[in-house]
């Protein structure tokens, strides 16, 4: 009831109630399915001409991500987000929804949602942005060497960015930093630079009462643990969350994007995650750091410092000499190859076995059914439009 009487009072703009006979596909055209899980599927989709007079930022022509959530039958349609919403004033509710709608959230890293239309106790359909490359951590498990550094930098970097852009304008912590939450925009093609990576699936995010500041960057929460094992900075596994923690995971998948290799012996003690980071230390000593500049070391040891009150900021992390580089960017990407391939006997060169990556995880794992919690059933029971149909 309170979520329903909430999304009432602040009455967003680009939420939708359809009533009957109203139907979704008077707005949406749907052209076949990007993803699907136990509670809803990814739709690849285009506005129909009455979506794009409804909702004018929908182009006619172009092809959008909808995510449609099924109603699940003991309750509403709310992700763990919904819950932290309810912990913040009506006005800084509708603060968070209009940073993540519209271009300015995409321009800056970041998948938000441009519309999402209701059918009351069925279900809700997100239109966003479409990623038609592969997320991140599908295109480094691919690989067979690691990035140049260049280009390990560059991709880092985006992730700062994004991170930094959800703390300081969006004003929410993401909770599940991981490669499998950065997609590219476009398919990587080997030879041409690397297409933008962005930051999505915000089902777990929790925002906060205002954006961080420089004040509150290493601020903690005592709230219910959130993550993905092996990317959840130690604090997280006392029960503590905050700015510092989503920056512990840009560290790990950092880690990963420079190397090739995880963190803290998280692979040989993969049963035991919270124990490996707490007990190993931070190393280097590995093959693949033979050619790696100290600069990009001072920085991962930066981003996981085992506390948080040391641990770099996302300003830090983007004020911080490795990504300074004018060099830097995104050059052409060579692809399965490195800059520092091995020597092997009479000349000849090999390259390193594919990466041993943690198991690919499809949303958090402290998360229930998917992110998905139960709401009121009563939720979208009114047949009133929040903004119109």
């Amino acid at each position: 009831m309170r979520l329903r009487s909430r999304m009432h009072e602040i009455n967003p703009e680009k939420l939708f109630l359809l009533i009957p006979p109203r139907h979704v596909s008077e707005f949406l055209s749907f052209e076949g399915t990007l993803g699907e899980g136990g509670f809803g599927t990814v739709f690849k989709g285009r506005p129909t001409p009455a979506g794009h007079k409804l909702v004018p930022e929908l182009r006619p022509n172009k092809y959008y991500a909808i995510k449609m959530t099924r109603k699940p039958s003991k309750g509403g349609f709310a992700e763990e987000v919904a819950y932290s919403l309810l912990a913040v004033s009506p006005d800084r509710h509708l603060e968070y929804i209009r940073c993540m709608t519209g271009s300015e959230p995409l321009a800056n890293g970041i998948l938000g949602f441009l519309a999402a239309f209701v059918h009351p106790q069925q279900a809700l359909y997100q239109v966003m942005e479409l990623l038609e490359g592969p997320d991140l951590f599908d295109f480094l498990a691919q690989r067979s060497a690691k990035l140049e550094e260049r280009l390990a930098a560059g991709l880092v970097k985006q992730m700062v960015k994004a991170v930094h852009f959800l703390h300081r304008t969006v004003g929410a912590l993401h909770r599940d930093i991981k490669p499998e939450n950065f997609g590219f925009i476009k398919p990587p093609i080997a030879g041409q630079p690397l297409p933008e990576l962005k930051l999505f699936d915000l089902g777990l995010a929790w925002v906060l009462k205002a954006p961080v500041r420089d004040e509150t960057a290493r601020n903690l929460l005592r709230i219910k643990r959130c993550g993905t094992a092996c990317y959840m900075a130690p604090e997280v596994w006392d029960g503590n969350t905050g700015p510092p923690s989503d920056v512990w995971g840009v560290g790990v998948v950092s880690y990963i994007v420079t190397s090739l290799e995880v963190p803290f012996k998280l692979m040989e003690e993969a049963k035991q995650p919270k124990v490996a980071i707490r007990t190993n230390p931070l190393s280097f000593e590995s093959h693949a750091w033979r050619n790696t500049s100290d600069d990009a070391k001072q920085f991962l040891e930066g981003l996981l410092d085992k506390s948080p009150t040391t641990r770099l900021t996302t300003a830090d992390a983007l004020a911080h000499d490795w990504m300074q580089d004018t060099r830097m960017g995104l050059p052409p990407i060579a692809e399965g190859r490195a800059e520092d391939e091995v020597g092997g006997q009479g000349g000849k060169t090999f390259q390193k076995a594919l990466p041993s990556l943690p198991p690919k995880s499809k949303r958090s794992e402290a998360g229930f059914f998917e992110s998905m919690t139960y709401a009121p059933s009563s939720y979208f029971c009114d047949a009133d439009a929040s903004s119109g149909s």
